[in-house]
């Protein structure tokens, strides 16, 4: 009797023995892979430390978990690489709207000093001179025109020219305006009504 529960009692403890080992055998790689993906997910995808287990399924989670590691790092090296193709990109057009920024700022310049020119000269002749667009627009003129029309100077920006010539004139100035910038230059014969509305005939010639 004494020998059968003393056997009984060995066989429980070898079987509680071997439980345990098995368990730990389990666990271990169990804990050990949990904490890899803790450290996979903070970011430290630079792991190779997962040992291979002699239990076949932990041995194909181990290796699913290492395969998940590599792929996140190529991952996350290509769109590093990405980040700073776009912030080259993004650096060379800045310079780029910058550069065309000042090349802006120095043909304005230029053309201011151009056209500060263009008024002296124009105001140093006594004749009635004027600048258009090639839309027929009034953008310059001497105070010469000015006084011959007696209209305010923010009135007089943007007329067309054809605003001032008589009526019967109109039609031949707007074709000298498309002459002018298809052949260079152009001569008409119209009349401009002066600022008290006397019709004064005048031989315009002009170029561009």
């Amino acid at each position: 009797m004494i020998f059968s529960v003393l056997s009984t009692l060995l066989v429980f403890t070898l079987a509680m023995i071997l439980a345990l080992r098995a368990a730990r055998s389990i666990t271990r790689p169990i804990l050990h892979m949990h904490q890899t993906i803790r450290r996979i997910g903070a970011g430290d995808l630079e792991t190779n430390t997962i040992p291979n287990y002699n239990i076949h399924e932990l041995h194909e989670l181990a290796d699913g978990i290492g395969e998940m590691a590599q792929q996140l790092l190529r991952d996350r090296d290509m769109l590093e690489s990405r980040i700073v193709e776009a912030t080259d990109d993004l650096r060379v057009k800045n310079e780029e709207a910058e550069q065309a920024h000042l090349e802006k700022e120095r043909l304005n310049e230029n053309l201011a000093v151009a056209l500060s020119e263009l008024q002296a000269i124009m105001e140093a002749n006594p004749d009635i001179l004027y600048v258009f667009n090639r839309q027929g627009e009034l953008i310059q003129w001497n105070s010469s025109f000015a006084k011959f029309c007696g209209l305010p100077a923010d009135k007089m920006l943007n007329m067309h020219v054809t605003d001032f010539v008589c009526k019967a004139d109109r039609a031949a100035v707007a074709k000298g305006v498309l002459e002018v910038f298809t052949k260079g230059s152009a001569t008409l014969e119209v009349q401009l009504p002066r600022h008290d509305g006397v019709l004064i005939p005048f031989l315009c010639n002009v170029w561009c």
